[in-house]
């Protein structure tokens, strides 16, 4: 168990007992995504280089691949989708009620595409902000924005992003938290993904966090960080005096793995128990004994994954791929490779991942896999 803790955030684990303890109503999903996100290729670079079979394959047809560079997809599942594969786990596996939570980057197209609609007309106005700060960035989990002003919140965000400046970001975090019933959250604190170092990005996440005293309501522990890096997520809590919250970070089809239980029936209420009274409780899902490696490879055979269901008609893999071509234009790789003209390196990864997507679907497999794939830093005890 994580110790020491903050005495009213506690972690919850599956296996370790009674799935659900008594006094919880419903269960909160913060952190998925839908097919509004950009998501980029960082997954396939480290896979190209640490498998020296498609390294080789790789550099035999480098001539015939694309600048991954200028290449991104979305995630397969469209609003309802996700929605529903969140809701689904909540209600059918735990028995509580759903309060789901959608953010993609930058966005609010699922929220708003959910609202018309039953049963999501409640879907909260959610978003995943990117935040350029010095000489990195970080994500904030920017939960129930209010429906009035919305649009106008979202678009000082967005040009934050595109122009960053200490006034505007300092005016919006107000602004967000003088809605009551808005939750920030503070994504994955400890990614570095620019690559500062551990000391470097450590001094500029402590820097935010001093500027946004007060207006970030929580951290998150992550469904897809390694263990040990969820374990400092939860040590900075305690530190900074914030409750940690649970975001699954959902990409592909399956749900979350962290999620939040509360008394609470609506997300309103959930935040007031945040924000007011530090009040949290995190369930690490059974699938969270897997080895990260693992759930990694699951997600991307989901991303490779054809979808017939899709909301926008892209039920190709290579439909929700897209390249920014030499003259300016979007495309997606299903129209640059027509007759499938594919590289033979892709076609065969693709080909090893849905094949490999069957193999994760038995039980025994996926013990197997998590003993041979352990490494106790990346994986929940």
């Amino acid at each position: 168990m994580l110790d020491p803790m903050k005495p009213n955030t506690a972690f919850h684990f599956a296996w370790r007992g009674p799935t659900i303890p008594a006094g919880f109503r419903s269960g909160v999903s913060l952190h998925s995504h839908t097919l509004h996100s950009r998501e980029y290729l960082h997954f396939l670079f480290g896979i190209l280089r640490a498998w020296a079979p498609l390294r080789w394959a790789a550099g035999r047809e480098a001539a015939t691949l694309p600048d991954f560079g200028r290449v991104w997809y979305t995630p397969p599942l469209g609003p309802r989708q996700a929605w529903e594969v969140e809701a689904g786990q909540i209600a059918g596996g735990l028995g509580l009620n759903p309060l789901v939570s959608l953010t993609d980057h930058d966005a609010i197209d699922a929220p708003l595409s959910l609202r018309p609609l039953d049963p999501t007309r409640d879907a909260p106005i959610s978003m995943e902000w990117t935040v350029p700060f010095r000489d990195t960035f970080f994500h904030l989990g920017v939960h129930n924005l209010p429906p009035e002003c919305a649009h106008e919140l979202f678009a000082r965000m967005k040009a934050y992003t595109a122009a960053p400046a200490a006034a505007l970001f300092t005016e919006i975090l107000e602004a967000l938290h003088a809605s009551k019933d808005t939750l920030v959250v503070l994504n994955h604190p400890f990614w570095d993904e620019k690559g500062l170092g551990a000391a470097g990005h450590r001094e500029v996440l402590m820097e935010l966090l001093a500027g946004g005293r007060g207006c970030i309501h929580a951290i998150e522990v992550n469904g897809f960080r390694p263990w040990k890096e969820n374990l400092a997520a939860a040590q900075l809590a305690v530190a900074v005096g914030l409750p940690a919250v649970a975001g699954g970070d959902r990409h592909g089809h399956e749900p979350s793995g962290v999620v939040n239980l509360t008394g609470a029936g609506t997300l309103a209420e959930y935040i007031e128990d945040i924000r007011q009274r530090g009040a949290s409780d995190v369930l690490y899902m059974p699938t969270m004994r897997d080895s990260r490696r693992v759930r990694i490879l699951g997600a991307i055979c989901d991303v490779v994954r054809d979808n017939p269901e899709h909301g926008l008609g892209w039920r190709r893999w290579s439909d929700r791929f897209f390249y920014l071509c030499d003259d300016g234009a979007v495309r997606s790789l299903s129209a640059l490779w027509t007759a499938d003209r594919e590289p033979a390196v892709i076609r065969n990864f693709v080909g090893l991942m849905n094949s490999l997507r069957s193999s994760l679907a038995a039980a025994a497999i996926r013990r197997a896999l998590r003993l041979a794939l352990a490494d106790f830093g990346d994986t929940a005890p």
